[in-house]
């Protein structure tokens, strides 16, 4: 079964991100695909990990280039310091799994009124993977 792992802080805009889609897709299940809220998990979440099947993991972000990408192509060099989020990211690079992308939301401040488009947009991502 495919993996949606969507991570980040609920109390806290722009970062709760990631937990606005589970919530989303969560009351709209797509067939075929596990829903996680990741929370802020860190390395914690390594297990999600333990499988053969694709994962899309979903986060906010500001420094990516781009909203969806492969895992290989993850750049670290907007990580500075050793908190939850850099654990996270420095573990992802750690995996060596082609099956692993990420959708990101790079804006500074999404926007509420965008989400139903950014969840399709991430459902029908996993679809193709």
């Amino acid at each position: 079964m495919k993996k949606i792992l969507c991570i980040g802080n609920r109390f806290a805009y722009p970062d709760n991100f990631g937990i606005k889609v589970y919530e989303h897709l969560k009351a709209n299940p797509p067939e075929g695909v596990e829903i996680i809220e990741g929370g802020v998990g860190g390395l914690s979440l390594a297990l999600h990990f333990e499988t053969d099947a694709p994962i899309l993991v979903v986060d906010h972000g500001v420094g990516f280039s781009k909203h969806f990408f492969p895992l290989k192509e993850l750049p670290l060099d907007h990580i500075c310091g050793y908190d939850h989020d850099s654990a996270f990211y420095y573990l992802l690079k750690t995996l060596d799994k082609p099956d692993i992308w990420l959708y990101v939301s790079n804006d500074p401040y999404w926007k509420k009124e965008e989400l139903q488009k950014r969840c399709n947009e991430i459902v029908q991502r996993i679809k193709q993977l």
